[in-house]
């Protein structure tokens, strides 16, 4: 977050532009960048394609300033650029549909979901740091754009399910739906803990270095054979090898006893 008289700064210029004043866009897209960076890079994942699509949303948010009442600017182009998201994967099919056996969720903001809500607060400062995104716990980063996408904008912006429905277009029970879903997927990745992270990140690098031992026997192991014939199975190596070794062993007999 920036310091109170940029912050005032940003505000001024955001006033400014609404008054059809130009010449500060360029600033006030630089102001903003990192945050929006951040939420988009935890749904895309991909530096790259996150930065076009920052740019892209950026300037497309600064040409709209004139029409927009805005009280708070960063939740404003936070839910603006969760919008756009939505709106170029909407593009290439459904994002949320209607199902079969739709779930009910039986409340209208995440406040009221207690259980819910003291998860999903472990996870808030991953749409406000890409380190710390990363410190998260696999399963979480590795969420689907479309639940990512609701994850923002429910428990991280707060939004209420009504206003959900409007900005996305959709019914209740499909938006009611997918948070349930995403609430059950939530609870079963659990809280996030630097603890637990650590020790399944030290498990992992214990595993890969076993492994890298493993396969550095393996080398050493090798045989005359193995270089000579490498394209041909284990199993033929092995077979050639001891063939030869019973030769070796019949000629020493032969010529030398």
């Amino acid at each position: 977050m920036h310091s109170e008289r940029t912050e005032l700064h940003l505000q001024h210029m955001i006033e400014r532009v609404q008054m059809g004043i130009q010449g500060e866009e360029k600033e006030i897209a630089e102001l903003l960048f990192d945050e929006v960076y951040t939420l988009v890079r935890a749904v895309y994942k991909e530096d790259d394609k996150t930065r076009k699509v920052v740019n892209a949303v950026l300037a497309k948010y600064i040409e709209s300033l004139k029409d927009r009442k805005i009280l708070d600017v960063h939740k404003n182009v936070q839910v603006y650029a969760v919008i756009k998201m939505y709106q170029a994967m909407s593009k290439k099919g459904e994002v949320y549909s209607e199902q079969e056996n739709m779930q009910d969720y039986p409340y209208t903001v995440i406040a009221d979901d207690t259980e819910f809500e003291a998860v999903a607060d472990t996870y808030a400062d991953s749409f406000v740091s890409v380190r710390a995104f990363k410190r998260k716990k696999e399963a979480f980063q590795n969420l689907g754009q479309p639940q990512m996408l609701m994850m923002i904008l429910f428990a991280y912006e707060k939004c209420t399910v009504s206003e959900i429905c409007k900005m996305l277009k959709l019914d209740e029970a499909v938006v009611k739906n997918e948070i349930a879903a995403l609430k059950k997927t939530i609870i079963e990745i659990g809280a996030y803990n630097a603890e637990d992270v650590s020790e399944e990140k030290e498990h992992k690098r214990r595993k890969a270095e076993k492994k890298l031992i493993e396969c550095e026997d393996e080398e050493e192991e090798k045989g005359l054979i193995d270089y000579l014939f490498p394209s041909l199975t284990r199993n033929v190596r092995l077979g050639i090898d001891i063939a030869m070794s019973a030769v070796v062993l019949l000629v020493y007999f032969i010529f030398l006893r």
